[in-house]
């Protein structure tokens, strides 16, 4: 089976209803990772606008919060880095 380039929050909902309503634990965190791309996409058109604007949405103490929650995330999870999870050629394959 060929890998679609896209598969959004609609395609996967319709997979869950075709399966009577229950969503598997892959199916549950791929519509966490949309939610998460929709915040970044908001939160990063936000920051733009802050950027180059005078009325500024955010304050220093938001910042200061979204940063440390980003980077506590990026930490946690790159142990889940695809380039972690691919198996690693032996050096020696290569001579």
């Amino acid at each position: 089976m060929e890998k679609p380039r896209r598969y959004g929050k609609s395609k996967i909902l319709s997979d869950i209803e075709n399966q009577d309503g229950l969503a598997s634990s892959l199916q549950n965190l791929m519509l966490s990772i949309n939610d998460l791309k929709n915040t970044y996409v908001n939160l990063s058109n936000i920051t733009i606008s802050d950027y180059f604007n005078e009325k500024k949405i955010l304050s220093n103490s938001d910042c200061d919060i979204i940063k440390k929650i980003i980077d506590e995330s990026v930490e946690n999870l790159s142990c889940y880095n695809i380039n972690n999870l691919k198996p690693k050629k032996n050096s020696q394959e290569k001579k």
